[in-house]
């Protein structure tokens, strides 16, 4: 059975469609890939799309419109309006103008979006696309948004960067917290730190590692339901993402969908990023 993908640039208010037989398609010739981006199509090129189940192909221009090096931010949501898991990418001025561009110069034909070395879609151009704001749906589990979403955003964010540090950071908290590694927690929380939980109950960072040792918080299970977003101040860092968290807290067990949002700060000196605060909010179901 064919399956619809659909791609639908915000600023642009319209839906662009592709009929593919399945979700993701090889776009690699020989040893090579391409890299994460949008791509126009070509008379012919080494890169050769086939459409499983149809007789039509495509070819792949390798002078790609933009990469992964031009997205501002790239993260997986749920669509608003058909509630489909979806991926959202916003593209840096410089890519807004050119994308802009490209779509102008391609109505009618189609553009293709590649990451990880294969084709997510390729849609058919109704219009011109401006704005630079990008959302990719159709067919796909929120787990494979995120992981998508997730793939984009390690090659947007180095991990040498101050971005990809902080997501090393997270991973590492995380870790710390399911590890109960309060030598760990130590060395990632600053000295005010705060901790707000979804029922309200507060804890300071001494807290905190004094709870972790006596197992008053135990955590079992803490799985990320989405790629993070990020917000950057200065040395300040905000992340926002949601969360599946199971455990205990005072001996009763609990299992729970969290809206966390964390604040971090970045310590020129050790060249590391130190969360000084967390709340979580109880998802609405």
């Amino acid at each position: 059975m064919l399956k619809q993908h659909t791609i639908r640039f915000a600023k642009a208010a319209l839906l662009l469609c592709c009929i593919t037989g399945n979700k993701v398609a090889t776009a690699q010739s020989g040893k090579e890939v391409l890299e994460t981006g949008f791509y126009q199509t070509a008379e012919h090129s080494n890169y050769r799309f086939k459409v499983p189940e149809t007789t039509d192909s495509i070819y792949i221009d390798t002078a790609a419109i933009c990469l992964s090096s031009d997205f501002r931010e790239v993260r997986n949501v749920v669509e608003e309006y058909g509630h489909q898991p979806a991926i959202q990418i916003r593209l840096t001025e410089a890519a807004t103008k050119r994308f802009a561009e490209a779509s102008k110069r391609n109505i009618g034909k189609r553009i293709a979006i590649i990451a990880g070395g294969r084709i997510l879609s390729a849609p058919v151009v109704q219009s011109e696309i401006p704005g630079g704001e990008l959302t990719l749906t159709g067919g796909f589990t929120l787990e494979e948004t995120r992981a998508i979403a997730e793939r984009m955003q390690q090659e947007v964010f180095p991990r040498n960067s101050r971005v990809g540090k902080l997501m090393q950071a997270l991973a590492s908290f995380d870790q710390a917290l399911l590890q109960k590694d309060t030598v760990k927690l130590n060395v990632l929380l600053t000295e005010y730190f705060k901790m707000i939980h979804s029922n309200g109950f507060t804890e300071t960072k001494k807290e905190l590692l004094l709870h972790m040792r006596q197992g008053f918080l135990k955590y079992d299970k803490i799985e990320q339901l989405n790629a993070a977003t990020f917000r950057f101040d200065e040395e300040l860092g905000y992340v926002k993402r949601k969360l599946l968290v199971t455990g205990s807290f005072n001996g009763k067990a609990f299992s729970v969908k969290l809206d966390v949002s964390e604040d971090w700060t970045w310590d020129y000196k050790k060249e590391q990023w130190q969360m000084k605060g967390r709340q979580a909010v109880k998802q609405q179901e």
